[in-house]
């Protein structure tokens, strides 16, 4: 069948397109269930999602064969050539005819032509039969598991990613590369944490070393593991290396709402599993904060903290407008447009490309009201959590040099003046330092932790 029988054409927010949608995704009752939890939709509801669909940067598009519109297609392609095809659905009536395939083929052909170097599709596979066996046979591979969220109906999904074969190695980004590190034997052993509330997905080094130290690299608010893809390899090198996805976000979903002392509980059950008795703490924002929730409660299981761009523990920091403007945050997220709020998170916390599309592919899973609830979230428990916190560790303070996230420069000058802590501030990098200066940064956490046993040993 000749792929270039098909065209693809920008859904017309006008009834008869709308209609079209419509009875496309309703001759699928199955896909519905499984995928939505409903057996079908409504034209609002199809509206609604084309205004979703627009803000958040996708093109929803229908399939013209003859003229008639016989399937769906949704995907964004971002500036770099990284493509998320979110939705490919074919009328039931022309199922099982190979032109799935067929089109496919016409969409990677017009992918390819627009500069693609990847595309990822996530796949619900909770439930038999499912799709995989089809997008492997394209050339698809699974990398991960994650969770995605559409409309009332929470799903397991294999993210599934295709490199473009006309993209040659010395091509590939150094993004890339640390996005599929895992699959080279390096790193990845993925655990799973079972709590009343969820399940934390966890990543440990698969060549543990008995007598190493061990680093948890703790990610921050709607991040995930994959900011510390330029950390992991590094020093799994020499040293135990763990990662996680914090709970209620990206694979660790659905999660229930928790708060800090769970947070903190989670860590020092993840510590059990893998027998580690004291570790280095590498937290990043949140995940500096949820450092301290550990150590306020564990506090001789941390051998040292690196703070990365995070605030401090402690009343002292924080002013009555501070603290009233954290209290504020989940209504003030809810009046940005879901694709501006994303676009606008991903800027504020990057210098580098590499930083942003980090962050913009972090943000993928979200919809407007999750970001909204977790983020209020994490502020209203550190704010429960919050005291003046003594750490018994040494502590070490990185800071990229043009952060902008809220107050957070003003708050690690005042730790380190406080405390006498050791502050270090990178050039060129904005929150997510170690995205955008992850060499500088992996140096620095080096010299840290070979400092902290250089003195314990002389001791």
């Amino acid at each position: 069948m000749n792929s270039n029988n098909f065209s693809f054409r920008k859904v017309k927010k006008d009834p008869a397109d709308i209609s079209a949608v419509v009875g496309i995704y309703n001759s699928n009752k199955d896909f519905l269930i499984h995928h939505l939890g409903k057996e079908k939709v409504t034209s609002s509801f199809i509206s609604y999602e084309l205004q979703e669909m627009e803000e958040h940067g996708f093109s929803s598009n229908l399939i013209i064969e003859a003229g008639s519109p016989i399937g769906v297609i949704d995907y964004m392609l971002q500036d770099d050539g990284y493509v998320y095809l979110s939705m490919l659905m074919l009328a039931s009536s022309v199922q099982k005819s190979g032109k799935g395939k067929a089109i496919y083929k016409c969409f990677e052909e017009k992918m390819i032509a627009s500069g693609a170097k990847t595309i990822r599709i996530d796949v619900v596979d909770d439930h038999e039969p499912n799709v995989i066996p089809f997008w492997e046979k394209q050339g698809f591979s699974s990398k991960r598991r994650d969770v995605l969220t559409w409309g009332d109906k929470t799903s397991s999904v294999a993210v599934m990613e295709k490199k473009m074969s006309h993209i040659s190695e010395a091509k590939i980004s150094d993004h890339e590369r640390g996005a599929t590190f895992e699959n080279d034997g390096l790193f990845i052993k993925e655990q799973s944490l079972q709590t009343e509330k969820g399940s934390v997905i966890y990543w440990k080094s698969d060549n543990w070393k008995k007598d190493a130290d061990t680093i948890f690299f703790l990610h921050g608010l709607t991040a995930d593991h994959t900011m510390f893809d330029r950390q992991t390899p590094y020093f799994e090198k020499e040293y135990n290396v763990i990662v996680w996805d914090a709970p209620g976000h990206a694979q660790s979903r659905p999660f229930k709402d928790f708060d800090y002392a769970d947070v903190a509980e989670y860590i020092n059950s993840i510590l059990d599993e893998c027998d580690v008795k004291r570790v280095f703490l590498a937290g990043q924002s949140l995940g500096g904060m949820h450092a301290q929730a550990f150590i306020k409660r564990y506090p001789d299981r941390a051998k040292g903290l690196i703070s990365i761009d995070s605030t401090p523990y402690g009343f002292d920091y924080y002013s009555k407008f501070d603290i009233w403007i954290l209290k504020q945050v989940e209504w003030m997220f809810n009046l940005y447009p879901l694709r501006a709020m994303k676009k606008a998170m991903s800027k504020q916390v990057s210098v580098t490309q590499e930083a942003y599309d980090n962050m913009m592919e972090s943000l993928l899973p979200y919809g407007k009201k999750e970001i909204c609830h977790l983020v209020g979230m994490s502020y209203a428990g550190f704010l429960e959590d919050n005291c003046n916190l003594e750490i018994p560790c040494p502590v070490f303070l990185i800071l990229g040099e043009k952060d902008k996230t809220g107050k957070v420069m003003q708050y690690n000058k005042a730790w380190a003046e406080k405390t006498g802590y050791p502050l270090k501030i990178v050039k060129d990098a904005a929150h997510n330092v170690n995205v955008d200066r992850p060499d500088e940064v992996n140096a620095y956490i080096r010299e840290f932790m070979e400092g902290v046993n250089a003195s314990q040993l002389s001791v």
